[in-house]
């Protein structure tokens, strides 16, 4: 695949030639590279991921107006439905490295989750019902869409989890759906994916300069964009919460609503990877199910 896209970009890229590359990152749907000159291109593994691509390349430069922050600037795309690569999109590089774990500490987590709670509420406050943005995917919490995805990924947890396991599984799964506080909530655009590693920082470590990645960009609740920050730690998640807070105002049921789409965020991996048969990625994925959400309920 990367030897294809590397063709086609060749071919019909003509704004910078191509003759080395750098892998930066490959991940369940994407393979990224930088070529000459600091040109990033995003290579689709699958056609799901190309369709994600067309929309990042229509709506980002209508929303950079309204951002505090950097965001990928589209030059180039390319998409084809029939034959891999089934996307590429292209655009020059951020300023800025992804947060490690690791470099997070008592000295700045304050400062940077301030940073993160001020993108997400910028994003947030973009009025996108003032656009033209139907290419970007409504997605309500609803237990229509969820049944769907209970019944699509129970063969496989219950081939693959322990008895009581599964029967924790299904138990959690009665919870969710009965649970009522979860299917109200407002609006919002939201990034979808916006944990540490689509966050860019500065040497310093006390400032956001970019963000990329807006694949997963929907129009939804808000928790769905709070619920990555645990992932540096739930005092860092904390502090983030709090200055969302400050700038939206109170809101009863969003704690109760972000941890219930950090368990979904779980399932839903699981739910791509068996539709996308990425079988090395079955392991990983079991593990933060069990972790996530059996021993946590």
């Amino acid at each position: 695949m990367l030897e294809n896209a590397l063709s086609i970009i060749r071919k019909e890229f003509n704004k910078v030639p191509i003759d080395s590359i750098k892998i930066l990152a490959s991940g369940f749907g994407s393979i990224v590279i930088e070529g000459n000159q600091g040109i990033i291109f995003r290579i689709a593994r699958n056609v799901d991921i190309a369709k994600k691509y067309v929309m990042e390349c229509k709506v980002l430069p209508q929303i950079e107006k309204y951002l505090n922050v950097n965001i990928p600037k589209p030059i180039w795309y390319k998409f084809n439905r029939a034959l891999p690569p089934y996307g590429i999109m292209a655009y020059r590089k951020l300023e800025g490295n992804p947060i490690a774990f690791s470099k997070v500490n008592q000295r700045n987590r304050d400062i940077l989750a301030k940073e993160v709670a001020n993108f997400i509420a910028s994003l947030h406050k973009i009025p996108y019902y003032k656009h033209n943005f139907r290419i970007i995917p409504k997605i309500e919490n609803d237990k229509r869409v969820l049944r769907v995805l209970r019944n699509a990924t129970s063969e496989f947890l219950k081939s693959n989890l322990t008895d009581n396991e599964y029967k924790k599984m299904e138990t959690w799964w009665e919870k969710i759906l009965s649970d009522e506080t979860f299917y109200h909530h407002r609006l919002a655009l939201c990034h979808g994916d916006i944990w540490y590693e689509n966050i860019l920082v500065d040497e310093s470590y006390t400032r956001i300069v970019g963000v990329v990645d807006f694949s997963d960009m929907k129009i939804a609740d808000p928790a769905v964009d709070l619920a990555p920050q645990i992932y540096l730690g739930r005092e860092f998640h904390n502090a983030v919460l709090h200055e969302y807070i400050n700038v939206f105002g109170h809101d009863k049921s969003i704690k109760h609503r972000i941890k219930r789409h950090r368990e979904l965020r779980e399932v839903y991996g699981l739910y791509y990877v068996i539709k996308h048969n990425q079988v090395e990625e079955y392991e990983d994925t079991i593990s933060k199910i069990r972790n996530n959400i059996i021993l946590n309920n």
